[in-house]
């Protein structure tokens, strides 16, 4: 096994625990709602943090703040196409999270229309999404993590 392979080992061990998978919701100025893949990792242990970041191509932030006395949260978060890369770069390092990462993997191969692209969606597909997203919640809730500020992070193709 080369070091890259125990570096992909050793991160899908460590977002197995500590990482979650979710579909955050936008609404646009015109009302429609979106829903979004989001991967997030949140951890105390900035080294890690840091170096799983620059793994996978984000950027570490400061999370919510703590109590005092109380170590710092750190946190990495990509959405959409960063996201996915993620997903599928960790995919078969997975044991506890692999089923919802296929199923969330699966959603976005569905989309009626190209990443990056964003035609208006018809009120079908928005309602499919909604549904998708109700459904998700019942099965896996919302990580605690998703009530720190949005943090968009920079793409870098280094998986």
């Amino acid at each position: 096994m080369d070091d890259r392979e125990r570096d992909l080992v050793y991160a899908g061990g460590f977002f197995d625990g500590e990482g979650s998978i979710y579909f955050a919701k936008s609404r646009n100025r015109t009302g429609t709602t979106n829903i979004f893949l989001t991967v997030s990792l949140v951890n105390t242990d900035l080294p890690i943090m840091e170096w799983f970041a620059a793994l996978m191509g984000g950027k570490c932030e400061s999370g919510r703040e703590t109590r005092e006395g109380r170590k710092p949260i750190w946190r990495v978060r990509w959405q959409s196409a960063a996201a996915r890369r993620v997903l599928q770069v960790l995919m078969p390092y997975l044991r506890v999270k692999h089923a919802q990462a296929q199923e969330a993997l699966a959603f976005e191969a569905a989309r009626r229309f190209a990443p990056g692209q964003h035609p208006r969606m018809s009120a079908e597909e928005s309602a499919r999404r909604m549904e998708f997203h109700r459904a998700w919640q019942a099965r896996y809730g919302q990580p605690k993590g998703d009530s720190l500020p949005l943090v968009t992070v920079p793409v870098v193709d280094q998986v």
